[in-house]
């Protein structure tokens, strides 16, 4: 089965930058899905004209209760996750990328424990060096390599039913030590304010991560992963279940352990599922400077 997700990806060309659809899995033009992940449907990820930040098209997402997926390395069904996600790969450290898009989050979209619609992660450590998240009723910046620090974005209320431009600066180095003041590793900017608490002085990504992390490729996420959802299900289950609490313990380095509900939440009947989430995103692109990114600046759509 071939997918074709390079319509509005023009950006990507400067970066020689590989898309990918993510399920737990990594599903490209090249790779068969597995025949495990049979629920793949239309609503998932697509090309839509409903709600357009500039020009004709923006990427929707869609994820249902239990739309997860595996691979031969790992399984979101049975981690206590699911996912839709797209990914961008590259190499390389000591370089700063600007990631910005816009973001418009559906009017009904439910308040979870946890969602995540977008992160940078660096492969094979499982911590992301920062993640954007729902959590609650709030939006934040979440960084994870030096001790986990959420910095507020905003409420999840003033991202629902319009759309949001967002800059992220990030310097993957791990060499450089504290910067001097004024100077930071990492900037975040909404609807073209910068929010000061984001800017971070030390480091987000870890020389312990970078050496165990093998090929030492760096990722972009975006889309909707939710993770560790049989605490939100055991908190509005109408029914008894008999599950056993789980410890996911990250065998890395960070050595870090995060307790929930169940491990396979998705095989029990808690008598709720987990709500429909859409978002959409627009005006994807990565460059070397606020300049290449910044849709207010630009004014051009990508498409």
């Amino acid at each position: 089965m071939k997918i074709n997700f390079l319509k509005g990806l023009s950006f990507l060309a400067p970066f020689l930058f590989l898309p990918y659809l993510i399920w737990g899995s990594v599903i490209n033009e090249k790779t068969t899905i597995p025949n495990s992940v049979n629920h793949k449907a239309d609503h998932n990820y697509k090309n839509s004209d409903i709600e357009v930040r500039l020009g004709k098209t923006s990427q929707r997402f869609e994820l249902k209760h239990g739309e997860c997926g595996q691979d031969e390395y790992w399984d979101d069904c049975l981690n206590d996750r699911q996912r839709i996600e797209r990914e961008i790969v590259w190499s390389g450290i000591n370089n700063t990328k600007w990631f910005g898009f816009s973001i418009y989050v559906d009017k009904d979209y439910p308040t979870l424990n946890k969602a995540s619609w977008a992160q940078s992660k660096i492969h094979n450590w499982r911590h992301p060096i920062w993640m954007l998240q729902a959590n609650g009723i709030s939006v934040n910046l979440t960084f994870n390599s030096l001790g986990q620090r959420n910095c507020y974005i905003g409420k999840l209320s003033s991202f629902k039913g319009q759309w949001n431009d967002i800059l992220i600066k990030t310097e993957y180095s791990f060499e450089g030590g504290k910067k001097e003041l004024g100077e930071s590793y990492t900037e975040f900017y909404l609807n073209g304010k910068k929010i000061n608490k984001c800017s971070m002085r030390y480091p987000v990504l870890t020389e312990d991560a970078y050496k165990e992390s093998g090929n030492k490729d760096l990722f972009f996420k975006y889309g909707i992963y939710n993770s560790h959802i049989s605490n939100w299900l055991d908190k509005n289950k109408t029914k008894e279940v008999d599950v056993k609490d789980w410890k996911d313990t990250h065998e890395d380095s960070s050595g870090s352990v995060i307790s929930s509900k169940a491990k396979n939440p998705f095989e029990v009947d808690w008598g709720v599922k987990v709500p429909n989430q859409v978002v959409y995103f627009d005006e994807m692109r990565i460059g070397n400077s606020r300049e290449s990114v910044d849709i207010n600046l630009i004014n051009k759509a990508v498409d």
